[in-house]
């Protein structure tokens, strides 16, 4: 007996992982870009760490549907 995993609460469809996939890259490409500065002062260093967050989570949803779908 095969199980399968319900993933509509992380996404309806891959259009949209994909869709997330693509926006996870962009955001990680403008934390590599601050990554030198975001110690400079306390309100870089906010910033980047709640940006730095929002990938994780990110990363998560987008590998866990993945990891169960694909």
């Amino acid at each position: 007996m095969k199980l399968e995993w319900d993933l509509t609460h992380l996404y309806s469809n891959s259009k949209e992982w994909e869709s997330d996939r693509k926006i996870l890259e962009k955001k990680i490409k403008t934390l590599l870009k601050k990554h030198d500065s975001f110690i400079s002062n306390s309100e870089l260093f906010k910033e980047y760490i709640n940006e730095k967050v929002e990938c994780d989570i990110l990363i998560e949803k987008i590998y866990c549907y993945a990891k169960r779908h694909l």
